[in-house]
Order: C-alpha cells, then sequence, then structure tokens
C-alpha cells in the first residue's frame, strides 16, 4: 500500500504565503473596480436627475425647484420634487438609491446627527439653487437667464447632509473627483484641482452660469 504524501508545516507555509501574496496584488484591483463602478453609477444618477429636475423646469415655464420659502425648514418633505411626485422621497434613512451615492455616503455618515429640517433634502446630492440665484434661497430660477448652462452646475456630491451646492461642503469621493449634472443635462467627473471649490470662485460660471 502507497502511504499518501502529506503537506509538511514548512510548505503549508509556503501555500498561505502564496496566497495572501496574490490576495495583496488583487485587492487594490479589486477595489479600484469597485469604485470605478460607482463611479459609473453617479454619472448615471446625476444624469437622470438632471433630466428630472429638467422636467419640472419644463412644466413650470422654465421655472426651477427653489432652495426654501421665506422661514419655512428646510426639510426633505417640503420639497417640490418630492410634492408633485417628480423624485421617490429618500426621507431620514437615504433610501432612495438615485439619490445616494456610494462613496460620498460614507463620508457622510454625520448627517445622522444633523436634524432632519436641516438635512436630507436630495440624499448626498448638492443642489446649486443658490449662487445661481444671485445668493436668493427664495427665487425660482429661470432656465432662460443662463446664457452658458453647459458650464452652469446644476448638482454635485455632497457631504454632511448640506442642502445645497456649494463651496466648502462639495466633497470629491472618487479618487478625489465628483460628477456634476449641468444645467443643459450633461454629466461629467470633476477632479478637486478642476473644481472651483472655494469662495473665492463663487462668480465663476461653473456657479453662476453666465
Amino acid at each position: 500500500m502507497q502511504s499518501k504524501s502529506k503537506f509538511t508545516l514548512i510548505e503549508l507555509l509556503v501555500v498561505i504565503a502564496i496566497i495572501t501574496i496574490l490576495a495583496a496584488m488583487l485587492l487594490p484591483a479589486l477595489n479600484k473596480a469597485r469604485e470605478k463602478a460607482y463611479a459609473s453609477n453617479c454619472i448615471s444618477a446625476k444624469k437622470q436627475l438632471g433630466q428630472i429636475f429638467l422636467l419640472y423646469g419644463n412644466d413650470f415655464n422654465d421655472q426651477m425647484p427653489i432652495h426654501k420659502l421665506g422661514a419655512d425648514p428646510w426639510g426633505w418633505y417640503l420639497r417640490e420634487l418630492y410634492t408633485y411626485q417628480y423624485l421617490k422621497s429618500a426621507g431620514p434613512a437615504l433610501a432612495d438609491k438615485l439619490l445616494v451615492c456610494q462613496t460620498a455616503a460614507q463620508l457622510a455618515l454625520a448627517v445622522q446627527s444633523i436634524p432632519l429640517i436641516n438635512s436630507y433634502t436630495y440624499g448626498t446630492v448638492g443642489y446649486n439653487g443658490y449662487l445661481v440665484n444671485g445668493n436668493d434661497f427664495t427665487k425660482s430660477l429661470k432656465l432662460t437667464t443662463l446664457s452658458k448652462p453647459s458650464s452652469c452646475a446644476m448638482l454635485g456630491e455632497n457631504y454632511a447632509g448640506s442642502n445645497f451646492m456649494i463651496d466648502g461642503v462639495i466633497c470629491f469621493p472618487h479618487n478625489n473627483s465628483f460628477s456634476v449634472a449641468f444645467y443643459d443635462a450633461h454629466v461629467s467627473m470633476i477632479s478637486q484641482k478642476e473644481a472651483p471649490a472655494s469662495a473665492a470662485d463663487r462668480t465663476l460660471t461653473f456657479w453662476v452660469g453666465k
């Protein structure tokens, strides 16, 4: 009878070492592929959201949704796109995948501690309806007033439950880049180096569309 061969301890350690090395080589590639998938999902979501916002504008004589009415709170439950059912409400749980960037959400864990009326308007998506309106939260943007809509940001990732898209709250979850839907509904991935993300940039076309 032939004796069965057995792994020696050294051979077992060698196999474990090889597996460890292969895993270390594969994990970065897998993480990169996962992040690429997240980025693709965000681009697709921004495209859909941009079209939804512009559909609202088309239905209301080129008037876009406003941020708030006077002293009214910022709560998600008052947003026009929910009221008129252009969007399914994400609510406190940020349940609507269209409104949540998976990587930005990881940066926005603090959102859970922010009062409801101060967050959850569009999930982890920031809406540029403030700077583009001359810093007036109560105005509805008239699309025809934008001379350069293809260069003016409408939607982008934010963190910490911010209600609007502005310097200081936008984040760059996709390898130091973020996806931006513009007022002509096209979407681009913009790097942190390219983004006008300081207060000194607030008059640029990226923010005001002119």
